[in-house]
Parts: C-alpha cells; structure tokens; sequence
C-alpha cells in the first residue's frame, strides 16, 4: 500500500513516521533535555511549547518530571502526545507569538521551534508572550540554529532504521536572505514489505543571529540571558546551533 501526505497537511496521526521521523538527528540527541535537567528542578512546574506530539515531555517524565503542561498550535499533535503522556496532562492550542493561557509557570521550554516567529518583530513578540507566563525567576530554555553571514543549509540525505520502518529523507534549503525555505521528501517503508509511505514536506523560518536571540531577549524582558553551543559547551563564532538559558 503507498500512501502519500500532501506538503500542505502533514497528518499527526503518522508525525512520528514522517515529519517527526525525518526529524531523527534533533530527535536522537539527547542535549536538550540535559540542559532542561540542568536548569529546571523536576518539581517545577513546566511549559513544552511548541510541544508538536510530545517527544521532550516523554523524555522529561522519564527522567522524573511530573508537573509538565504542553502547548502547540495543533489539536491533532496534542492530541497524540496525550496518549503517549497520559490523558490528565494539561494541553493548550495556542501559537508562541499569541500565547494567553491564564497562568504561569517555573520554565518554558522550546526545542528547536523559536524560528517560526520569523522574524524580529515575531521574536519579540513571542518572548514578550512567553515572559508573561513565566513566574518571577523562571526560565525559558531553547535551542536553534546561530546565523552566521556566508552560512549555508546544505542538502542532506539520511537513512536510518525507525520503528517498523526503514527511513529515507532527502532534505532540502533555499537561502532568501533570512528565511529558509525547508523541504523534505521522506520515504518510509515497513520492514515486511506491506506499506510505503511517503510524506512532503514544506516549511519557512527565519534565522537570527545570537545577538539578535540576546537583543529580542532583553527587549521582551528578561534580565539574564546565557547562551551555549553544540555539546552545551560556550557558543563561540561560527557555531551553527546554540541553546538559550533566559531567565525573568
């Protein structure tokens, strides 16, 4: 059987086969969520936004959170992550930059979605919605690619082993000054030979700089901001990802 999902509507029901699965390499690292355990105590009560199906709530109530609430602009997505976190967790449909959920709390964390706010106005608008719903001392965590003048998003091609599947991607960038255009074509096929599924994807974001990060930051409020590289070891010139510590 090959099914196809169309780039404008990627199903949540099959996210973690396709987008989610092409997403392996964010996925199978493992550096976020330590420096989440670095910086958020496991009784605190926490915010996943952008929380997409719940792969980092998973992670976190492995390593013994409780009190995690999730957010994402998807229905479906939440919907998924509640079976796999179980039903009492709190879920919101809301997007970062619109964010009025009523409450507050000890951290927010994003891992590897503050791009689409776009651009630097959406950044601080995002950070301005997110400091609202941080209790006084609380954190924002999150991590995203650092640019660089002269960076390139080379093409990438990927295979690996997901679940029942066998997994291929073929990724794609175009540059357009500070927004990338994002494709993706992932195959996948079940290992008995029974089904082919075929997921497009299509997505833009923009990138910013780590002063960029810092100045939207501080504009939207937050006292302190410390920032770390690849192997949350100190952001240095040229690194192209970086993590984000910003405190209220």
């Amino acid at each position: 059987m090959l099914n196809i999902v169309p780039v404008w509507k990627p199903l949540p029901q099959i996210y973690d086969l396709g987008r989610g699965g092409c997403h392996h390499r964010f996925q199978s690292s493992t550096e976020f969520v330590d420096l989440v355990g670095r910086t958020v105590g496991q009784n605190e009560a926490v915010l996943d936004l952008a929380a997409g199906t719940g792969d980092v709530s998973r992670e976190l109530q492995k390593r013994g959170y409780q009190n995690i609430s999730l957010a994402d602009r998807s229905e479906g997505m939440l919907r998924i992550a509640k079976r796999k976190l179980g039903e009492n967790v709190s879920t919101y449909v809301t997007s970062m930059r619109n964010m009025n959920l009523g409450k507050s709390y000890d951290a927010i964390i994003v891992r590897q979605a503050i791009n689409y706010l776009m651009d630097y106005e959406g950044l601080v608008d995002g950070f301005r919605a997110m400091h609202v719903h941080l209790n006084e001392g609380g954190r924002l965590v999150f991590n995203a690619p650092n640019f660089n003048e002269g960076s390139e998003y080379k093409e990438r091609s990927l295979e690996y082993e997901h679940g029942d599947y066998y997994v291929k991607v073929r990724e794609l960038n175009l540059n357009e000054g500070r927004m990338i255009i994002h494709t993706q074509h992932c195959v996948l096929t079940k290992k008995d030979g029974s089904e082919i599924k075929k997921v497009y994807d299509l997505n833009r974001f923009g990138v910013f700089t780590k002063d960029e990060f810092g100045h939207a930051l501080r504009e939207a409020g937050f006292e302190s901001v410390q920032f770390l590289g690849k192997g949350l070891r100190d952001c240095v010139q040229g690194s192209k990802t970086l993590y984000c510590v910003a405190k209220k």
